[in-house]
């Protein structure tokens, strides 16, 4: 029933009374971090096409609240530690849930979309059971992929089991189970999950009409890596590589836009290498669009990854990429420079070649902003979502 969303565009929905649609995200902030952003666009997006779409997201201080995504965010402390967060999700689950189950009883909510199957996909879960409320949980990468990269031992064996055990209650619960790349579905199939509940619909980000960044005659000197700094994103890998690069062009500066757990190991390996004049760690920014202006380079060195919404950002801004083989969707050459995970020499080759060759960078741009109007198109994007939530309906 599902197999030919990815090809077919349904036509536009002509009532504007559509029913409520409640989101959920683990995410704190709707303006940083991928699963955040992309649900607040979501969201944004189901307004204009006539839904009712409330968000309900994590809080640092009041551990669960609900907004919608043309609300403001605020600014709110980053937790350091991954049993600081494990607590904070743990609380999540339990008051998210309260806050969920009254939301749909009162506004009769008709969907519920998940954006994870660990604790937004549990809170979904319980809802849905509870309620019959459909539930549609899309995944923007695996959980089980990066749990072994963020703890370590015997712990990284209990958070795997614990992942798993979610990943399958989740996917029982769910009507449909959204994949952001094709290179999630065997493994998902393989850890249990029903593969008719299993669709691809990729992200999605609006095409910049006109670009701000400067000339693109200018050479490269300004790199930036722009994500959580997590065991899984391998944010250490971009710094060792550039104290290296930076004796061969010493111009050249480094960004870190982010922040988590491993802010302070990453802090000291910095000062460890003697780069404090060529590496600077911002942590989060709210005018990430200055940000994509002056930025030459995007680097995304994960070892984990589904499909990155700042991948799609810096498609939008021009900006060309220099991502891990981890990193799916990209085309080699083409779209994006493509390393192989982990290897510190070929990252650094890879910045060279792209610094010294003006006809790449500019080739870069220009495919990456072709895919980007042809495949992560919003209104096509969002067509295809709410076609899974009236399937969900239906059946």
């Amino acid at each position: 029933m599902l197999a030919h969303l990815n090809t077919h565009v349904p036509k536009p929905q002509e009532s504007t009374d559509l029913p409520p649609v409640l989101l959920i995200t683990s995410n704190a902030s709707l303006y940083t971090g991928g699963e955040g952003i992309f649900t607040r666009q979501l969201a944004l997006q189901l307004d204009r096409d006539g839904y009712d779409a409330s968000i309900l997201r994590r809080d640092w201080r009041k551990l669960a609240v609900l907004t919608r995504g043309t609300e403001p965010d605020v600014e709110l402390p980053v937790p350091v530690g991954y049993l600081t967060i494990v607590r904070d999700l743990t609380f999540f689950i339990l008051f998210g849930f309260l806050l969920g189950f009254a939301r749909v009883q009162k506004r009769k909510v008709a969907v519920i979309h998940a954006q994870d199957a660990i604790s937004a996909g549990v809170v979904g879960s319980f809802i849905s059971i509870l309620t019959r409320t459909p539930l549609i949980i899309t995944l923007h990468g695996l959980h089980l992929r990066s749990v072994r990269g963020i703890f370590r031992g015997h712990l990284a064996n209990l958070a795997y089991a614990v992942a798993l055990v979610s990943l399958r209650f989740c996917a029982k619960a769910a009507k449909s189970i959204i994949i952001v790349d094709e290179s999630l579905r065997s493994e998902l199939v393989r850890n249990g999950v029903r593969p008719e509940k299993i669709v691809r619909i990729p992200t999605f980000c609006r095409l910049k009409t006109a670009s701000s960044h400067r000339s693109r005659a200018e050479k490269v000197k300004l790199l930036a890596f722009i994500g959580r700094l997590s065991a899984e994103k391998n944010p250490r890998l971009i710094v060792e590589a550039f104290s290296d690069i930076i004796k061969r062009f010493p111009e050249m500066r480094l960004l870190i836009i982010g922040d988590g757990p491993e802010r302070e190991n990453l802090s000291h390996l910095v000062r460890e290498r003697g780069v404090e004049k060529h590496v600077k760690i911002l942590g989060f920014r709210r005018d990430m669009e200055h940000i994509y202006s002056i930025i030459d380079a995007l680097v995304l060195p994960s070892v984990a990854e589904g499909l990155p919404q700042v991948a799609l950002e810096a498609w939008s801004n021009e900006v060309p990429i220099i991502a891990s083989s981890a990193v799916p969707i990209l085309r080699s050459g083409r779209d994006a420079l493509v390393f192989e995970t982990g290897n510190r020499l070929d990252l650094e080759r890879k910045i060279e070649l792209l610094a010294t060759d003006d006809e790449l960078r500019r080739r870069l741009r220009r495919e990456g902003q072709r895919r980007l109007a042809e495949e992560f198109d919003p209104e096509k994007v969002v067509k295809l979502i709410t076609r899974v939530y009236e399937i969900a309906q239906e059946t």
